[in-house]
């Protein structure tokens, strides 16, 4: 879908994104972030970098780092990530930038990615304190 529609105005990416970290391909993760990288950051972008950088045990400064850029997306997801705050009962129909239902939409796509790594989730704790 990416390769006939490039400027992905039916958010492809954010699902491309979170299957390609729950299955390890972080080289092809890399390529499919770079082609969007001068655009808005989105939750689903800003965390996709930050799994991805805990997941090649990257520097601890730039993990750091990665994990303020992305709380500066949407500060909600690690929350929902962690069992902190319950996933609502209803999907919501729509989702806002920086919004809880933003979250929400990308802890439904994402959970797996995360999840399925513990080190990822007990580093995301670690950097929640």
């Amino acid at each position: 879908m990416i390769e006939l529609n490039p400027h992905d105005n039916q958010g492809v990416r954010d699902i491309l994104w979170t299957r390609l970290l729950e299955l390890n391909r972080l080289d092809e993760l890399e390529e499919y972030l770079e082609m969007y990288e001068g655009e808005y950051h989105s939750a689903f972008q800003m965390y996709s970098i930050l799994l991805a950088a805990i997941k090649r045990n990257d520097d601890e400064n730039i993990i750091i780092d990665l994990y303020k850029n992305a709380l500066n997306a949407n500060e909600h997801v690690p929350d929902y990530l962690t069992g902190k705050n319950k996933m609502p009962l209803i999907e919501p129909m729509y989702y806002s930038p920086g919004d809880r239902s933003e979250a929400v939409y990308y802890v439904l796509f994402a959970h797996d990615a995360w999840s399925d790594d513990e080190i990822a989730m007990e580093k995301l704790k670690e950097l929640m304190k």
